[in-house]
């Protein structure tokens, strides 16, 4: 019997799920992509795939290939008190995002 407060759902936090996504974007597999953010949390990579499949419409954006002109920006953002930095570099073109950074 637990004494206290109720059992709480645990889940996981939208960073490790994006950088899960953007590995498997990158060109990991998924067995190799859970191995990877197995350093913050152990999930299994058909948790990544589920991931995939709920955030597939924001793959589209994702594009892989060189492109001749980018456009970068930078943005502070506030987190709960966390201060964090967001870097984007897209193609101006067809606005497809080439990298992102969130530090």
């Amino acid at each position: 019997m637990v004494v206290g407060k109720p059992f709480e759902r645990i889940r996981t936090p939208l960073w490790v799920v994006g950088y899960a996504i953007y590995l498997y974007l990158s060109g990991l597999s998924l067995r190799k992509d859970s191995r990877a953010i197995s350093f913050f949390l152990p999930r299994s990579h058909q948790s990544i795939w589920r991931w995939l499949h709920r955030f597939g419409s924001l793959s589209e954006v994702f594009h892989v290939g060189r492109a001749k002109i980018a456009v970068v920006d930078e943005r502070s953002l506030n987190i709960n008190g966390f201060e964090a930095w967001i870097w984007i570099a897209m193609e101006p073109k067809s606005r497809r995002v080439l990298a992102l950074e969130l530090s």
